[in-house]
């Protein structure tokens, strides 16, 4: 009996399912991507539901077929940008470093990530907070993880005195917002400045002046 080419022979039926999944996976990443620039450049409670299919090139089905509504097409993108953030942050800060280098190589890794999708980025952080309560709440508890992070430095800070119970949480917000300014005017692809001026914010309630420049100094060297 003649065997047709491998080539030609029908694949199994679990790789051509497989096949299938990572097509609509990344049907969907297009369409997602297609959406953020949308929020990004109208802003989300200018964005319509034609606004968005027209840009994605989907029909009004399809755009149904993979969301419920627009609140939950921005939910989906907020989550996806949070989940993308913290896989950057977990490869950038070493297990082994203390509290100190975790918040300067994590801050770094959150500003580069929005210097190379500052779309993804002014959707998380801007327009996220004018999308409904859910979008807010998301927003507000990462703020709340990122207050957690800092309430670490309590351990060693040589501040003399007793820091406000909510210190941490407005420092949060205050780092948020220097993100949130330069997505605004366009300059967040200067890492480095931004950099220096956050980890120096989130850094000198604990260490004090000038032992955070030296610190700020050493990391600095040793990334180059």
């Amino acid at each position: 009996m003649t065997r047709l080419p491998r080539s030609l022979a029908k694949a199994p039926e679990n790789v051509a399912r497989l096949s299938r999944q990572e097509l609509s996976e990344q049907q969907r990443q297009r369409i997602i991507g297609s959406l953020t620039e949308v929020f990004a450049k109208r802003g989300y409670p200018a964005a319509t539901v034609n606004n968005l299919t027209a840009a994605a090139k989907i029909s009004m089905g399809s755009f149904y077929d993979h969301f419920e509504s627009k609140e939950d097409c921005l939910l989906q993108i907020q989550d996806q940008v949070g989940r993308e953030a913290r896989r950057r942050i977990a490869a950038a800060v070493p297990t082994n470093g203390d509290w100190v280098e975790a918040t300067y190589k994590g801050i770094w890794a959150l500003l580069s990530f929005a210097a190379e999708d500052p779309m993804a980025a002014r959707v998380a952080l801007l327009e996220s907070q004018t999308a409904g309560a859910e979008s807010v709440r998301r927003y507000d508890e990462m703020l709340q993880e990122v207050a957690s992070f800092l309430g670490r430095g309590r351990e060693i800070s040589t501040f003399e005195g007793e820091l406000p119970p909510t210190f941490e949480e407005a420092t949060a917000s205050g780092l948020a917002w220097l993100v949130q300014t330069r997505l605004v005017r366009g300059e967040i692809r200067d890492v480095d400045t931004l950099l220096r001026e956050m980890a120096a914010v989130a850094l000198e309630p604990y260490l004090g002046a000038k032992r955070t420049r030296q610190r700020l100094a050493a990391l600095a060297t040793a990334r180059l």
